[in-house]
């Protein structure tokens, strides 16, 4: 019996985890979102860029100066400093673990600023100018909108504020124009808001169950990994215990050879005394019975190698003969007790294989 076994949890804990992902906390959402907004934000970056540009060249005409020209230095401003923000994250991040929630603040700072940049821009650019202008700021801010639903959305409330500044403006400064297709115009608007936040709420859903999904890979690695040591703990106690029984085995069978081996010298001098022919078959058969329990012994030792994997296997050609006449001395009198004639067949043949595996063989009893 092997001493020190750890038992193992039960399977269907692990099964009934399946089922549903585990809960993130805050601190994982954080992580999560952190890594996924640091992650889109040299994209992101340049799509700022790319509308900066666009929307100061379309109203580069209609606009105040001053007023472009300001709005210019504060988007400016605020790109450089998201983008040495994104530098410094990248750099922390090589570095070692961050604090999410600090560098996640800074993110959070930075998009809140950038969706309030392009609100201003509504509410001084969108009355100057005409169609083409009104639709290019129109179509550069809903792309900002709905560009920033995979990665905003983890965050509900920074979403809905981002959201609000981005759509509440140009809505509320297109039915402030009158008309019927102005007003038709900012119920459409209205409906891109609804559904960009509808497309948020979704994104929100799926990003909780990736971060629950992710825990509950992470717990059942952890899991794994714990009873990988412990199964791995088992097999080397298992090995140290199957190694003491070899060596005990071993020392056992040295042990009970030695009086069997005095017993056979003593047999040996009783036959070269004895003049009687009867007493010297009979201490014949004793010598072969001594022989007999000596390969019994050897062959419990065998059997302990052949579980370690330590027994060399020697083949030669050996008689059947040879091998029938041992194992005649050894189970002819138990048939004989039970009324039996022992016989063997094919005692002519050979075989290439090793003696003492080949007549320890035994046939195995099915149940």
């Amino acid at each position: 019996m092997v001493k020190g076994a750890v038992s193992l949890p039960a399977a269907p804990a692990i099964a009934q985890d399946t089922h549903l992902p585990p809960s993130p906390d805050a601190r994982a959402l954080a992580q999560d979102s952190a890594r996924l907004v640091y992650r889109q934000t040299g994209a992101a970056l340049m799509g700022h860029l790319l509308g900066f540009v666009v929307t100061t060249l379309v109203y580069w005409h209609h606009v105040p100066r001053s007023w472009l020209w300001a709005w210019s230095a504060a988007f400016a401003l605020l790109w450089v400093a998201r983008f040495l923000n994104l530098l410094g994250h990248d750099r922390a991040v090589r570095q070692g673990p961050i604090d999410a929630q600090r560098w996640l603040y800074r993110w959070n700072t930075g998009a809140v600023i950038g969706a309030g940049l392009w609100s201003v821009a509504a509410v001084l650019f969108y009355k100057h100018g005409g169609h083409f202008e009104r639709t290019a700021l129109m179509l550069t801010v809903y792309s900002f909108a709905i560009g920033a639903v995979p990665y905003m959305s983890s965050q509900p409330r920074l979403f809905l504020a981002c959201m609000g500044l981005y759509f509440l403006p140009m809505i509320v400064h297109t039915a402030l124009l009158g008309g019927d297709d102005n007003l038709y115009l900012a119920g459409i608007w209205s409906l891109m808001c609804l559904c960009t936040v509808a497309m948020g709420r979704a994104f929100h859903s799926m990003f909780g169950e990736m971060v629950g999904l992710r825990l509950q890979t992470q717990q059942l690695a952890q899991r794994l990994r714990t009873e990988m040591a412990a199964a791995e703990s088992a097999q080397h106690q298992a090995e140290l215990a199957n190694r003491a029984k070899t060596q005990f085995f071993a020392a056992a069978s040295h042990d009970l050879r030695q009086p069997l081996h005095a017993l056979g010298l003593f047999a040996e001098a009783l036959r070269q005394r004895c003049k009687d022919d009867e007493v010297a078959h009979l201490v014949h058969s004793i010598n072969s019975s001594v022989d007999a329990l000596e390969g019994l012994f050897s062959e419990l030792l065998d059997i302990t190698k052949i579980d370690t994997g330590g027994i060399d296997l020697q083949p030669e050609h050996v008689p059947l003969r040879a091998l029938f006449e041992r194992l005649r001395l050894t189970f002819e009198p138990t048939a004989f007790e039970k009324g039996l004639s022992l016989r063997f067949h094919g005692a002519r043949h050979h075989v290439y294989a090793d003696p003492l595996v080949v007549e320890r063989m035994r046939p195995v009893k099915s149940s």
